[in-house]
């Protein structure tokens, strides 16, 4: 899996990440964000997730380290069809050598080797408005129709909507079966996802090597089953909500909001987040329990990349679920 190119630079290789790469794409890390990457998180995104390593790199004849594009090849369910859909993340090319077509024809040969048909269904993102328009401009990429969603909503007002119920949330710390029941139980109603049981949520929520998580479950007082779950992470008074998964049931999901923010309240925790698809049940779901649609604060864009043995475009617009847990932002 090597591909050498030529520029009026010279010539260069694309090649797939080796072990002793890891010290210089740190590096390149650093002079392309302008920022640290911590080794841990770099390995825990790449070498401890429960898939497979994507990372496609472009190398000068000297083995500097000039472009990279990386992914994480997710577990999928495509209206109950086992399905790899990619989600595109530290995307980076030296700024001494921009301009050249070097990012370009990386990330074409990244497209080439890893998102094959059979291999990779579509690959996704959140990338800033100018790498989405440098992405549209040189790599194809489309936005999601709907857009990404920011909802914010006082816990003080997600109390105060109470609804009679005996189901409860509980706190958990070790994902298990109960969660794979879950998601068996809800996959129809989320017909093109990132497949959500427990050796997701263990690795993505459990095993980050810099946020700590909670994990809420909504349960019967004498079931082991749940009824829907949510990660947030915590920081000051602000809750962001990260992942969830509901069964289409406004309200079990009314219920859940309306107990998380009693028990967010008693913990002087003043807000909570999150961002949704724009045209998803559960963004209607959440309004409806109490909270506002908001100017989103990233300037993030919803992104798909298709290739011809893709699932039809529109059919995507209206069936991709994805949350921040399907991103590295939080």
């Amino acid at each position: 899996m090597k591909k050498t190119i030529e520029t009026n630079s010279g010539k260069f290789n694309i090649r797939k990440f080796r072990e002793n790469d890891e010290k210089r794409l740190l590096e390149l890390w650093r002079l392309t964000f302008h920022k640290e990457m911590n080794r841990a998180l770099w390995r825990w995104k790449y070498f401890d997730n429960p898939y497979s390593q994507t990372i496609l790199l472009c190398e000068s004849d000297n083995e500097e380290i000039l472009a990279l594009f990386g992914g994480i090849p997710f577990k999928a369910s495509r209206e109950g069809q086992d399905v790899v859909i990619m989600q595109a993340m530290d995307i980076m090319s030296h700024p001494d050598f921009r301009g050249q077509g070097l990012f370009a024809r990386t990330a074409q040969a990244f497209f080439e080797f890893f998102c094959k048909k059979d291999s990779v269904e579509i690959l996704y993102g959140f990338p800033g408005k100018f790498h989405f328009e440098l992405g549209k401009r040189v790599l194809g990429y489309a936005p999601l129709e709907g857009g990404v969603s920011y909802l914010k909503g006082e816990t003080g007002v997600l109390a105060s909507k109470k609804k009679a119920s005996l189901l409860n949330i509980k706190g958990i710390e070790n994902p298990g079966e109960q969660f794979d029941r879950l998601w068996e139980k809800c996959c129809i109603d989320y017909p093109y996802a990132v497949v959500r049981q427990s050796e997701f949520l263990r690795w993505r929520f459990c095993r980050h090597p810099e946020k700590k998580y909670e994990i809420f479950c909504l349960k019967g007082m004498f079931s082991d089953e749940i009824q829907g779950y949510a990660v947030l992470y915590l920081k000051e008074d602000t809750a962001t909500l990260v992942d969830m998964l509901f069964p289409k049931s406004e309200k079990e999901i009314a219920v859940f909001f309306s107990k998380m923010g009693q028990m967010l309240r008693t913990r002087g925790v003043l807000q909570l987040e999150t961002w949704l698809p724009g045209n998803h049940f559960l963004k209607h779901a959440a309004i409806a329990a109490g909270f506002e649609d908001q100017d989103e604060p990233l300037g993030i864009f919803s992104t798909i990349k298709t290739f011809d043995h893709s699932p039809d475009a529109d059919w995507i617009n209206n069936n991709l679920y994805y949350t921040m847990a399907d991103s590295d932002l939080f």
